[in-house]
């Protein structure tokens, strides 16, 4: 039998998969081709010494931004040497307007909160990173030199909500920062040939840009992820962000107070007594002195009861859902069909902002799948471990009746999801042990390949059936 008939027997093994990656890998290849052509277009940007003295140790990202702003002014003051006025004014001009934008760009390419490099700067960096890779006539392979990972912290909400102080809030996105910059985390980088910048994006979201000069591995790339995840996972300070043994706290998660002005603890406590009061209530002074009678009654009989149902010495622990693509993997996304097309229209900066703009977008998309999936596997240790089960419905508490439901709908479809994919991994084993049973010396066990036939024909409509139950998850979200 040959590979024709081999292939028809084993239901096609993954030979139209196959084909559809090189289709898409072709159609990659003609938008890196336009954007190499061109970048070749483009005037290379090389830093001198007046924008390096005022911009060293910044990412270079910034140290190029500033530079267009030096020779856009050393332009307008050259103008000025016929006029007579003297090089030493002309040149302490230039760099009396790239010092002051050079604060200014650093200032706007940075997180004030905990300070660090922000989305805008992850962006700059990304598309700089890029730039350099068009630089050696690059392949496909190429643009795995360049990955961004994003980072998800969960439980900021909670943090911020039930700790009543949005400084627990900051202590637990420093802890986020430390881990980043951890000099285990640098170790890892060096000792894997890339470099990093870490930027806090907004909210609870992190990412690192890492440029190589060698194509990354995802091996590599979830050993960078390990690392990060097991060094702010394991760090004891995160029981400082959350006490789940304080009173005060143990109220606004049980009565869903948010610790912002106009939400008053004396809000859960009303309730506690059972008044029905919405969260943006104005208190009389009457109702007040009303809360401050109830809370002893709090203390003494509904706190007991809210008690139990927190694991016997609970402690807060940092989690975080994360995720990585390279620009190939961006660009070779089926889901960013469209719009990884560099048409002869567009410029070199629209090519380099299409090429980072798939990166970003197929990480946060496998980000929010590996979100659902973690939280999908925390529920699921109901009976193995109550306190990883306590900390999952602890970071759900803070959602909405909406917002739970659109997290239920997304926990199943992602169940559904690894369904298939078990099932697709399933058939594509029994498709290679059916092609090495022909293959094998010797006569050809006939029995043994009905049966492995019958197999594959049981496991084919099992995917069908799973792959209508994704799709119905689909057309509903």
């Amino acid at each position: 039998m040959d590979t024709n008939e081999k292939e028809i027997e084993s239901g096609g093994g993954g030979s139209e998969a196959e084909r559809q990656r090189e289709e898409r890998e072709r159609q990659v290849k003609t938008s890196l081709d336009a954007a190499v052509s061109k970048h070749r277009q483009r005037k290379k940007m090389t830093v001198n010494e007046t924008v390096e003295s005022v911009v060293k140790g910044q990412p270079e990202a910034i140290k190029e931004k500033v530079m267009r702003t030096h020779d856009r002014i050393a332009g307008y003051t050259s103008e000025l040497e016929k006029y007579g006025v003297p090089k030493e004014f002309r040149d302490s001009m230039v760099k009396t307007e790239v010092d002051i934008d050079s604060r200014e760009t650093q200032a706007s390419y940075r997180d004030k909160r905990i300070d660090m490099p922000n989305q805008e700067l992850a962006k700059l960096e990304t598309m700089r990173a890029l730039s350099e890779v068009l630089d050696h006539e690059p392949t496909l392979e190429d643009l795995k030199k360049v990955a961004r990972v994003t980072f998800d912290l969960n439980g900021l909400k909670v943090v911020n909500d039930y700790s009543g102080d949005y400084a627990k809030g900051d202590l637990y996105l420093r802890l986020m920062k430390k881990a980043l910059e951890n000099d285990e985390v640098k170790d890892f980088a060096e000792d894997n040939r890339f470099k990093f910048t870490a930027c806090r994006e907004g909210g609870d979201e992190f990412s690192a840009i890492i440029t190589s000069e060698i194509p990354l591995t995802e091996e590599v790339l979830n050993g960078f992820i390990k690392k990060v995840k097991n060094l702010l996972e394991n760090d004891s300070d995160a029981e400082n962000c959350l006490n789940m043994d304080d009173d005060e706290t143990i109220l606004r998660w049980k009565h869903k107070v948010p610790a912002v002005e106009g939400r008053r603890l004396e809000l859960a406590k009303l309730r506690a007594g059972g008044r029905e009061i919405k969260d943006d209530y104005k208190f009389t002074k009457e109702e007040q002195d009303e809360a401050d009678r109830l809370g002893e009654k709090w203390k003494t009989e509904a706190l007991v009861e809210y008690r139990k149902e927190i694991p016997p010495g609970f402690k807060f622990k940092g989690r975080v859902a994360a995720a990585a693509a390279t620009v190939y993997d961006g660009l070779m996304d089926e889901r960013n069909a469209g719009r990884n097309v560099i048409g002869e229209n567009d410029n070199y900066e629209d090519a380099l902002v299409k090429m980072t703009d798939c990166e970003f977008a197929s990480g946060d998309k496998d980000m929010h799948v590996e979100k659902v999936t973690g939280k999908a596997g925390m529920y699921g240790k109901k009976d193995t471990d109550p306190y990883e089960y306590f900390l999952v419905q602890l970071y759900d508490s803070t959602r909405s009746g909406e917002q739970a439901e659109e997290l239920d709908r997304e926990r199943k479809k992602s169940e559904a999801l690894n369904a298939l994919n078990v099932l697709r991994k399933a058939k594509g084993e029994l498709q290679d042990s059916l092609v090495a049973a022909y293959e094998a010396e010797g006569e050809i066990d006939k029995n043994s390949i009905a049966e492995k036939k019958l197999a594959i024909r049981v496991k084919e409509e099992e995917i069908k059936s799973a792959e209508e139950k994704v799709k119905q998850f689909k057309e509903t979200t």
